[in-house]
């Protein structure tokens, strides 16, 4: 078997060589049952590469943790069939290649829209993407999705203000929020986030995927989507607002914070993510949600 993939985060080339071992597995984040992870071993039976199986896509994709190029060897996302084709003792040639571009820095962007009371609520999505996938889907829709809601919203009277965030990074271990939440934490000033609207791949995927941390704040959610009719659309599946997504950080300080996203998708981190794909019911549909869960948390801000 051949996998070949880039990740930006690796500065050299590097070809890897062996024999496949299971070394276990890890939940299915999208569905029942486990993933099986798999070790590249030499012929002295070091671990010279990994190959982890992904539910999101039809092939060898980009992924990284910030420890994973210090910690572990070189590592490659394979879709579900091709860790299935894997076997103990299959010979196994592992490609992975990347470079870092000197000078360049990763920024939060931010702009905001004034309200009569102190706090803001945040609209964000991440403007990053991985090194093969065009990021039509993942995440320039969501990026779309903030400037339309705050087009919405602005010039309103507001009961609070809303401050749109453009996540930089978000594709290496969701850094740029995470940056935002140590610093506000940091100064003090988390207290004034009154809640997090984070739009992540919101027009191409097979469910309306509702992320909300806590359980009141998904509540809503859910209503505001019964409300809009979308119930009725779409499959929707729900859960925590941890995991990959911007809201996590925000919801480990308990910041009440919502991911909305429709997934998941074939052509996820691959170069057939194009923008044929959007769906603009989708976008306008996510957008409408949104707005509806903004103006919630702008009227009635859910207690910490």
């Amino acid at each position: 078997m051949r996998v070949s993939t880039n990740w930006r985060n690796f500065s050299l080339l590097s070809i890897c060589e062996g024999t496949a071992r299971r070394i276990g597995s890890s939940p299915n984040p999208i569905g029942d049952g486990k993933l099986a992870n798999f070790a590249v071993v030499d012929l002295a039976g070091r671990e010279v590469a990994r190959l982890l199986t992904s539910p999101f896509s039809t092939g060898a994709i980009p992924f990284m943790s910030p420890h994973t190029h210090i910690t572990t060897p070189p590592t490659a996302f394979v879709s579900i069939a091709d860790s299935a084709r894997l076997e103990d003792g299959m010979r196994v040639r592992v490609k992975i290649g990347g470079r870092f571009v000197p000078g360049r820095r990763e920024r939060n962007v931010m702009a905001d829209i004034p309200g009569k009371g102190d706090g803001y609520v945040i609209v964000s999505a991440h403007f990053d993407s991985v090194w093969h996938g065009s990021g039509a889907i993942d995440n320039a829709t969501g990026v779309e999705g903030v400037r339309r809601v705050g087009e919405a919203l602005v010039g309103r009277e507001l009961e609070h203000g809303v401050r749109l965030i453009g996540f930089a990074a978000e594709e290496i271990k969701l850094t740029g929020s995470r940056y935002y939440v140590d610093e506000a934490n940091l100064r003090e000033e988390l207290d004034e986030v009154l809640g997090v609207v984070n739009l992540d791949c919101i027009g191409h995927g097979e469910r309306l995927e509702i992320l909300a941390s806590p359980d009141a704040l998904l509540g809503r959610a859910v209503e505001a989507a019964r409300s809009l009719g979308l119930l009725d659309r779409y499959e929707l599946g729900t859960g925590p607002g941890t995991g990959g997504v911007d809201s996590h950080w925000f919801a480990e300080k308990k910041v009440p914070a919502a991911t909305i996203l429709h997934f998941p998708y074939d052509e996820y981190h691959l170069p057939t993510e194009s923008p044929a794909l959007v769906d603009e019911q989708l976008m306008d549909d996510s957008i409408a949600l949104a707005i509806a869960l903004v103006e919630s948390q702008l009227s009635q801000p859910i207690p910490r």
